[in-house]
C-alpha cells in the first residue's frame, strides 16, 4: 500500500509540472465520464431497474390481436375480458382498465378535467397499490352497474383538493355531473398504467364517460388488460393459453371475433421498450466520445514517455525494477481517470436534468435517474477502464525501450522513437475510424430529423392553435350540435380570430376514434372485413381553420344536420383504398361490414386532403395509417370537443383570450389540452430531436478530438525528422515541397482511418435504422460528407506543423542534431 500510495505521490507531482497538459486531459475525461455517467443512469433508471409494483418481472399486459394487412394490436371488449378472466390458467389474477377523462365541477371554481381510469377491483392488488388511507372498492362494488359511484384518488390529487385531511374520505366530489364518495387514498407516487390518473372509478360506473352497451358487445374493443402470471410460468406458456381460449371464442362468436386472436407482452416492455433504441443509441454515442477521449490522451502520455525516456532509462540503469516504473505510469493514468471521474460526477449531476427536460413525452415519471450503487459501480468501471488504458500502453512501450540505445543516442532518431511512431500512427488511425463511426450515425440522424422536418402535414401549423372542451351533462345530446355553433361564435368575436371549427378530435392532439366502414360496390372479400378507418365529426369551415385543402365536392354546411341525408368526406388515401382510380364523391359506404339486407348507407359529398392525424411517420411497409373519414358534427357529436382556430397573427398569443371567451360562455366548461399546431408537431418530433442533438454534439467532440489527434502526431513527426527537414532544404528543396510531404503523411493516416470507419460503420448504422426517416443506414451523401470532413479538419490540423517544418532554419538544425 506504501508503494502504491509512493507512486501516486510520484504521478501527482508530474502532473503539477505539467498544467496544461493536466487540465486538457482532466477535462476531455470529464466530459467523457460524466456523458457516460449521465446517460448510463437514464439507462439504468429505465432498462434495468425493475417498474415500481411486486414482482414486476410476473406483469404482464394482454391484448387482442387481429389479422389484417399486418397483425394489428386491439384492446379487449369486455366479454372477451371476463371470459379470458375465468378460464385462464397461467395467471394469479387479471384486472381490467380505461384510461379517461373526468370534469371536476365544484360551485366555487371552474370546471376542469381530471385524468381518470375505470378499474376492476383486482388492479389495485396486482400492481401493489394499497391505501394510505381508506381501502379501495371490493368485486361486488366492481362487477354491479352503475350502482356504486366510489372513487379512489391519487396522493397528489389529496393534497390539492382536500389538503392532505383525514376527513377527505367520506367526502364527495363531481365527476361529469355526479357525485361520487370518494373512499380511499392511494400512495405516493401511483399513478396508475396511463401514468398520470388522478380519480379511479369502478368499472361498473361505465355510464359514467361511455355507452353501457360496452359490457355486451363483444365487437366493441376498449379496455386494457393486466395480469399477473403465477410462478414457473414463461411468457410462452401465458402466451399459448390465451391463444387457445382466443380460438375458442373465435368458434363461438364468429361474428366479433372472426381474425381475432390474443397475445401477452411483459409490462415492463409494453411500458418502457420503446425508449430502448434511442437509451442504447445515446449510450453507444457517449461511449464511442470516452473511447476517442482515451485514444487521445494515450496518445499524448506515449508523447510524455517518450520526453521521459532517458529519465527512465537512467533509473533502470540504476536499478529501478521494470514492473516499478510500469506501475508508474498506470499509476498516472488512474489519477487522471479519477480526477477526471470526479469532475464527471459533476457535470452529470447538471446534465441529468437537462437529458430529463429534453426527453420526449413518453418517458414515464417513474424513470428517475439517481447515481446509486449501480452508477457508482459503472462510474468504477469506467474510470479504472480509462486509466489502465491510458497507463498501460506508455508502460508497455517503456518495457519494450533498449536502455543501451536509448543513454547512447536519447529519444531522437533511435529505434524506438520509431516503433515508438508507429504506435501512436496506428491510435490515430482508430481515432479517426471511431469518429467517423459516431459522426456518421448524427449525420444519418441530422438527416432524418431534416426530413421529419419536411413532412406535409397537410394543414398550416404555423398559423393556428387547438383546445379541448367538455360540455357538461346539462346539455342534451339534441342540443350538442347548437351549443357548438353558439360557441363559435363567441369565439369567432375574440379579436384575432380568423377562422373558427369545432370538431371531436384535431390533428396532433390525440383522441381520435377508430371503426369499420363498408364501401358500396367493392370486391366482396374485401368487404368482409371491410376497411378500418379514424372518424371524425367536424363542424362546416373545419378545413379552412386548418388551412387544409378540399380535393374536390364540398364541405359540409349548415343543411348537414340531424334528420338529414348522412353525408361524409373522405380522405384521398381512403378513396385510394376504397375506389382505386374512381371519383368518390356521389359514392356511398356504411359503419361496420354491411352485412345487412338495409344498410345505413352514407353519401360521401367531398374528398379532403390526407392530414397526419396521429404521426409525421407515415410508411407503407413499417408503419402504415388507416385513412380518415369525415361526418358532420351535428350528425355525430359529441361532448368532448375540439376547438380550431386560425390568426393572422401569433397563435400563442390567443390561448388566453380563448380561454376566457369559452368560461364566460359557461363557467362549467372545462379547458384542456391547449396548444398551436406547431407545437403539437414539433412535440411529435421530441425523439428525433433529442437524438440527432445528442448524436451532433458528441459527433462535434469527436470530430475535434480527432483533428487534435492528428495534429498531436504530425507535430511530433516534425519535430522527430527536424534534421531530415533541414537536410532537405540546404538540398534545394521548396517549401511547397515540405508542406505537400507532411500533408501527405497526415492524409494518409486520415484514409487509413476512414476506410477502417467506413468497414465498421456499413453493418454498425443498420442497427439505427429503425429510428431513421427518409434515409437508409448506407446514404451515400452522408457518408462522402462525413469523409470530406474529417479529410478537411485533418488537412487542417496539419497546415501549423507543416508549416513550422517549411521554416525549419537548415544551420539550427543540422547544428543541433
Amino acid at each position: 500500500m506504501s508503494t502504491l500510495w509512493n507512486d501516486l505521490r510520484y504521478a501527482a507531482r508530474l502532473l503539477v509540472k505539467t498544467p496544461a497538459f493536466t487540465v486538457v486531459a482532466v477535462a476531455t475525461l470529464a466530459l467523457g465520464i460524466g456523458a457516460n455517467t449521465a446517460i448510463f443512469s437514464v439507462v439504468a433508471a429505465a432498462l434495468l431497474n425493475p417498474l415500481p409494483f411486486p414482482d414486476s418481472d410476473r406483469l404482464v399486459v394482454l391484448t387482442n390481436t387481429v389479422q389484417r394487412d399486418t397483425v394489428e394490436r386491439r384492446a379487449f371488449s369486455y366479454p372477451d375480458y371476463r371470459d379470458v378472466r375465468d378460464r385462464s390458467q397461467s395467471f394469479e389474477g387479471l384486472a381490467a382498465w380505461s384510461g379517461e377523462t373526468f370534469t371536476l365541477s365544484a360551485p366555487d371554481a371552474p370546471a376542469r378535467q381530471v385524468e381518470g381510469e375505470l378499474a376492476s377491483a383486482a388492479y389495485f392488488d396486482l400492481l401493489g397499490a394499497t391505501p394510505v388511507a381508506g381501502r379501495v372498492f371490493t368485486k361486488t362494488e366492481d362487477e354491479e352497474r352503475d350502482a356504486h359511484a366510489l372513487a379512489v384518488v391519487s396522493h397528489p390529487f389529496w393534497q390539492r383538493q382536500f389538503g392532505g385531511s383525514p376527513s377527505a374520505i367520506g367526502s364527495t366530489i363531481t365527476l361529469n355531473d355526479r357525485a361520487f364518495t370518494v373512499i380511499g387514498v392511494l400512495p405516493r407516487g401511483f399513478k396508475g398504467l396511463d401514468d398520470d390518473t388522478d380519480v379511479w372509478i369502478p368499472m361498473g360506473m361505465l355510464a359514467l364517460s361511455e355507452s353501457a352497451r360496452f359490457f355486451e358487445s363483444r365487437g366493441t374493443r376498449w379496455l386494457g388488460v393486466v395480469a399477473r402470471m403465477k410462478r414457473g410460468v414463461s411468457l410462452q406458456q401465458a402466451n399459448a393459453d390465451v391463444v387457445t381460449i382466443a380460438r375458442q371464442l373465435e368458434q363461438t362468436y364468429p361474428d366479433s371475433n372472426a381474425k381475432y386472436g390474443s397475445a401477452v407482452f411483459g409490462l415492463k416492455d409494453e411500458t418502457v421498450g420503446s425508449l430502448k433504441p434511442l437509451l442504447l443509441t445515446m449510450l453507444a454515442a457517449v461511449a464511442f466520445v470516452l473511447l476517442i477521449g482515451c485514444v487521445n490522451l494515450a496518445n499524448l502520455m506515449l508523447a510524455r514517455a517518450s520526453a521521459r525516456q532517458r529519465e527512465t532509462a537512467i533509473r533502470a540503469a540504476l536499478g529501478a525494477d521494470r514492473r516499478r516504473l510500469a506501475r508508474q505510469f498506470i499509476a498516472e493514468g488512474l489519477l487522471l481517470s479519477a480526477l477526471g471521474a470526479a469532475a464527471g460526477l459533476l457535470l452529470a449531476l447538471w446534465s441529468v436534468d437537462a437529458i430529463i427536460a429534453l426527453a420526449p413525452a413518453g418517458l414515464p415519471s417513474f424513470v428517475v435517474p439517481r447515481l446509486d450503487g449501480r452508477v457508482l459501480l459503472f462510474v468504477i468501471g469506467v474510470t479504472c477502464g480509462a486509466g489502465l488504458l491510458l497507463g498501460m500502453l506508455p508502460a508497455w512501450q517503456g518495457s519494450r525501450a533498449d536502455l543501451n540505445d536509448v543513454l547512447k543516442q536519447g529519444a531522437r532518431g533511435s529505434s524506438g522513437g520509431s516503433e515508438r511512431t508507429r504506435t501512436r500512427s496506428i491510435l490515430v488511425v482508430a481515432e479517426v475510424a471511431l469518429s467517423l463511426l459516431l459522426l456518421v450515425g448524427a449525420g444519418l440522424m441530422v438527416r432524418s430529423f431534416l426530413n421529419l422536418q419536411r413532412v406535409d402535414v397537410g394543414f398550416r401549423a404555423d398559423r393556428a392553435l387547438t383546445m379541448q372542451l367538455a360540455l357538461p351533462g346539462k346539455y342534451t345530446a339534441a342540443q350538442l350540435p347548437q351549443t357548438a355553433t353558439a360557441l363559435m361564435a363567441t369565439i369567432a368575436a375574440v379579436p384575432g380570430v380568423q377562422h373558427v371549427a369545432i370538431g371531436t378530435d384535431a390533428p396532433m392532439a390525440g383522441g381520435s376514434s377508430a371503426t369499420i366502414v363498408s364501401p358500396e360496390g367493392v370486391d366482396p372479400a374485401t368487404a368482409e372485413r371491410g376497411i378500418r378507418v379514424y372518424r371524425h365529426g367536424v363542424t362546416p369551415g373545419f378545413f379552412a381553420a386548418l388551412g387544409a385543402a378540399m380535393v374536390s365536392g364540398r364541405d359540409f354546411d349548415s343543411h348537414d344536420a340531424r334528420g338529414s341525408e348522412p353525408v361524409a368526406i373522405v380522405s384521398r388515401r381512403f378513396a385510394a383504398k376504397a375506389w382505386p382510380g374512381a371519383d368518390p364523391i356521389g359514392r356511398r359506404l356504411t359503419i361496420g361490414r354491411g352485412r345487412g339486407a338495409n344498410p345505413d348507407w352514407i353519401k360521401v359529398v367531398g374528398m379532403a386532403s390526407d392530414l397526419r392525424y396521429r404521426s409525421l411517420i407515415v410508411d407503407t411497409t413499417r408503419n402504415p395509417e388507416d385513412p380518415d373519414i369525415y361526418f358532420p358534427f351535428a350528425q355525430r357529436s359529441d361532448r368532448t370537443l375540439s376547438l380550431v382556430v386560425s390568426t393572422t397573427g401569433s397563435p400563442a398569443a390567443l390561448t388566453t383570450p380563448l380561454r376566457d371567451a369559452v368560461h364566460a360562455f359557461d363557467h362549467d366548461v372545462p379547458t384542456f389540452g391547449e396548444g398551436t399546431f406547431a407545437g403539437l408537431v414539433s412535440a411529435r418530433m421530441a425523439s428525433f430531436r433529442l437524438s440527432a442533438g445528442v448524436m451532433s454534439f458528441f459527433g462535434l467532440v469527436a470530430l475535434l478530438l480527432a483533428g487534435i489527434g492528428v495534429y498531436g502526431l504530425i507535430n511530433y513527426s516534425v519535430m522527430q525528422r527536424r534534421q531530415e527537414m533541414g537536410v532537405r532544404l540546404a538540398l534545394g528543396a521548396g517549401r511547397r515541397e515540405i508542406y505537400g510531404l507532411v500533408l501527405k503523411d497526415a492524409v494518409k493516416l486520415t484514409t487509413a482511418g476512414l476506410l477502417l470507419g467506413i468497414v465498421a460503420a456499413i453493418p454498425s448504422a443498420r442497427l439505427l435504422q429503425t429510428q431513421l426517416y427518409g434515409v437508409t443506414a448506407g446514404d451515400p451523401v452522408t457518408y462522402v460528407s462525413i469523409v470530406a470532413l474529417l479529410l478537411t479538419v485533418a488537412i487542417g490540423a496539419t497546415l501549423l506543423p507543416a508549416r513550422r517544418a517549411a521554416r525549419v532554419d537548415p544551420i539550427v538544425a543540422l547544428r543541433a542534431d
